[in-house]
């Protein structure tokens, strides 16, 4: 139990020294401070369910850009879905 304790606060620590960039790469994909956000949050959310997949030693900004890439992707596939059109 102790090494799963020291295991998840090694993982937040990363994810903590990591935010500011992550921020700034999903705002630089999709111009908008308020959906950078959104898609940090959600990204986050993914970071926290799968951190156990995460190999320690391997580099945890290239997997963090990567899972935020695919929530850009599946936000916009959303923005795209829900576009209501009018006649």
């Amino acid at each position: 139990m102790a090494e799963l304790n020291r295991e998840s606060e090694e993982f937040v620590d990363l994810m903590t020294r990591h935010q500011s960039r992550l921020y700034g790469y999903l705002f630089s994909l999709t111009g908008d401070a308020d959906v950078a956000n959104d898609v940090l949050q959600d990204t986050n959310i993914i970071l926290w369910r799968e951190w156990q997949k995460f190999e320690p030693g391997t580099d945890f900004k290239a997997w963090a850009f990567r899972v935020a890439h695919f929530q850009v992707m599946t936000h916009r596939q959303k923005r795209l879905r829900d576009k209501v059109v009018f006649s």
